[in-house]
């Protein structure tokens, strides 16, 4: 029997089984060394690569306005009377001053603040006398602004517990931005929860907690080495703060089921009492191999992230892939040692009334196989509609992104963000709509009367705050208006609200002008993102789409099992974003979820999800037509061969599967929408995948096609002959 590549990794692995066991343990405490320090690094921003409207806007407002540094981060301390003390009341002033002293004391972090006794402003007090608002702007970045704001929220914090007359709080981009940090970091523990769960899963596939435990260790292992080579790369290149939260949930899910599928097989050859080494390097050349071509096609998938040119999908989309890969290679190369130190010994501890070895092959998958073929029109039709009828949901789908609103009620930045939109007219204050333009000496009048113009129109249109503030630059060239979004920045409101400039009150406003009239702003921002993922989402899935067919027909020699793998992981992936889009938007089920109603689903989750999704699929997707490709090979019975693949693989993609929608719903267990979104509808893919798609359509299918199943045209022999396992008697 040839070994091949994967063969010779597991044969090499053995033979130095404690060496390899030293490397890997020297890679995990280093990683974790690194991984401590990993969100002093990441960031909490789309992070363009291309510069849209928005960014051209922010360059020329920093360059114009900001002394050619970056733009200040806003916030807005509100102060709140608990006990109907009024802005006259001595007690108040007094609080005010206090909060502002120790403000100004944060000069690291803090560049201005001001309050309404010193400023006479009115439009800081509400109309009842009873709140104030502090104008507060911090040094830093969009990018760092998580880091910036956290000894200032922490004061602000403090100052509150100290006064219970008062109701001390802040609001703006900052102090939101470090409050989903916060919480995505406290979502981490949901993720980590669910792993006892994962166990239990595992006891029922293999009956033994040693044996159980393994895949659970080598995942761990493989996330917190993953975290700490991320933390490196985010010194040097931007990665997003949720790249943790993937890494870990991604991580969980391929680590534990590529460990999953080599032990089984392991246990499977001693079984048959093939000695312990050649039972590894069996293993090692079948199931390795198909779990190395899994992996590459989950890479694969994930290398469509790169396509769009934005940070959030390069930096989650590189954090998947690094432990995609740091899981493929302690599968290929620590199991097999571990193997070998402990041989029998995994089936240890074993857990009773559940089978542990192999010798036995179940007939209940089979028996299915067989049932479902013996109806198989019926078992294309009905499944086909059903999930045509769900996938055709994804049309109605909004993107968006999750804003204030959408955190926990108990969330003091939500809080605040309430009082402004209850008071003040509007919970944008903090996060405005700039309008910046430029002109030459010929058309300053023209430019002035355009934002003259264009104030008016704002003044009189119901879908703006209020203005804040125009000003005109020391050269007199440039002009700057800021307007507070009705809603979050993040909300419909805010980004229809730019559309409405952009497209209307700009072009009628400035006339000859409007192309020197930039809109930015994280409304702005966050428009010019969807605007990008709906310009780039075709070419993502074309991407995926065309290299997993490559992949598939080269690999299984075959038109019709690529074309039929492709369809029908769309027709899964599809399904899962109309769920999403029933559940999330509409509403229906989501209080029995424990998940909250929004207006959109997250921007970069439908892509995401797609990558990850597609490329898990084609997990099963190989283990099990590998199995038959592998029998049809020895005897040429299609009928046979496919009954004979499930049912080798039933119970292990079962088990599989439901490891790993145990993971997602971890993720769906989140405070977090954007997380309860990718947990959910991964979650609900993967489910769909290894009941409806694997034991029903794939064999009803392939009954159906018949001799067609491993048609390959002539004039495609030159493609090289790649096989997932070699035949079983060679």
């Amino acid at each position: 029997m040839t070994l091949g590549l994967t063969g010779n990794l597991a044969k090499i692995a053995t033979r130095y089984k404690f060496v390899v066991l030293f490397v890997w343990i020297v890679l995990f405490l280093v990683g974790g060394f690194f991984a401590t320090s990993i969100n002093e690094h990441t960031e909490n921003d789309q992070g363009f690569v291309t510069e849209p409207e928005s960014e051209k806007a922010l360059a020329l407002y920093n360059r114009e306005f900001s002394s050619g540094q970056n733009v200040t981060l806003s916030e807005n301390i509100i102060i709140k009377s608990v006990n109907n003390q009024t802005i006259t009341d001595p007690r108040f002033r007094s609080i005010v001053t206090e909060v502002t002293n120790k403000v100004r004391g944060l000069n690291n972090s803090v560049g201005f603040v001001t309050n309404y006794y010193e400023t006479n402003i009115p439009t800081l007090v509400s109309e009842d006398q009873k709140i104030t608002l502090l104008p507060v702007e911090l040094k830093g970045t969009f990018e760092n602004s998580a880091l910036t704001a956290k000894p200032y929220v922490e004061l602000i914090d403090e100052l509150d517990a100290e006064d219970k007359n008062f109701e001390i709080l802040t609001s703006g981009f900052a102090s939101i931005d470090l409050n989903f940090v916060e919480i995505a970091e406290s979502d981490l523990a949901s993720e980590i929860q669910v792993m006892p769960i994962a166990l239990i899963v595992l006891l029922f596939v293999f009956g033994a907690l040693v044996a159980s435990v393994i895949p659970i260790l080598l995942g761990l292992m493989s996330i917190v080495i993953t975290i700490g080579a991320c933390s490196l790369i985010s010194r040097v290149y931007p990665l997003n703060i949720f790249v943790t939260n993937i890494v870990l949930t991604i991580g969980l899910a391929v680590g534990i089921d590529y460990a999953l599928f080599i032990m089984d097989r392991f246990r499977e050859e001693r079984s048959k009492g093939i000695e312990k080494i050649h039972a590894i390097t069996k293993a090692g050349s079948t199931s390795s191999r198909a779990v190395l071509f899994s992996g590459f096609t989950v890479i694969l998938s994930l290398l469509g992230m790169f396509i769009v040119p934005t940070d959030i999908f390069r930096s989650l989309g590189l954090g998947a892939i690094i432990v995609v890969i740091v899981s493929l290679l302690s599968s290929l190369t620590l199991l097999p040692a571990i193997l070998a130190i402990l041989g029998d010994g995994i089936n240890k501890l074993k857990i009773p009334f559940i089978r542990t070895d192999s010798k036995e092959d179940s007939k209940f998958w089979s028996s299915i196989a067989f049932n479902v073929m013996k109806y198989k029109i019926i078992g294309v039709l009905i499944p086909t509609v059903v999930l045509v009828l769900f996938s055709m949901q994804y049309f109605n789908i909004t993107i968006g992104a999750s804003g204030v609103e959408t955190l926990p009620e108990e969330s003091r930045a939500r809080k605040a963000y309430e009082i402004l939109e209850g008071t003040f007219l509007s919970g944008g204050i903090a996060t405005p709509i700039i309008i910046v333009g430029e002109s030459s000496s010929e058309d300053a009048s023209g430019m002035l009367n355009g934002f003259n113009n264009l104030n008016k129109s704002i003044a009189s249109s119901n879908a703006f705050g209020p203005i804040l503030d125009f000003k005109t630059s020391e050269s007199g060239s440039s002009y700057a208006l800021q307007v507070a979004p009705k809603n979050s920045a993040t909300s419909g409101a805010a980004t229809d609200s730019v559309d409405l400039l952009r497209n209307s009150l700009i072009p009628e406003s400035f006339g000859a002008l409007e192309n020197k009239v930039l809109v930015g702003g994280q409304s702005a921002g966050y428009k010019d993102f969807y605007l990008l993922v709906d310009q780039y989402t075709p070419i993502v899935f074309i991407f995926v789409l065309s290299t997993s067919f490559l992949l598939l027909l080269v690999v299984f020699r075959s038109i019709f099992v690529p074309i039929k793998a492709v369809i029908m992981n769309m027709l899964g992936v599809g399904t899962a974003y109309g769920l999403m889009y029933l559940v999330f938007e509409k509403g229906y089920a989501a209080s029995f979820f424990g998940f909250q109603q929004v207006e959109s689903i997250e921007a970069w989750v439908p892509l995401f999800l797609f990558t990850i999704v597609f490329g898990l699929s084609m997990d099963y997707e190989v283990f099990l037509l590998s199995r038959i490709r592998e029998h049809f090979d020895n005897n040429g019975d299609n009928a046979e061969a496919v009954a004979h693949g499930i049912r080798k693989t039933g119970r292990l993609i079962t088990g599989a599967a439901a490891i790993m929608i145990v993971v997602f719903s971890g993720f769906a267990m989140g405070d977090l929408t954007m997380f309860q979104q990718m947990g959910f509808g991964t979650g609900v893919a993967v489910l769909i995948d290894a009941t409806i798609i694997r034991m029903i359509f794939v064999p009803a299918s392939m009954a159906l096609a018949d001799k067609w199943n491993w048609y390959f045209p002539s004039w495609l022999k030159w493609l090289p002959d790649v096989r997932v396992e070699p035949p079983e008697n060679k």
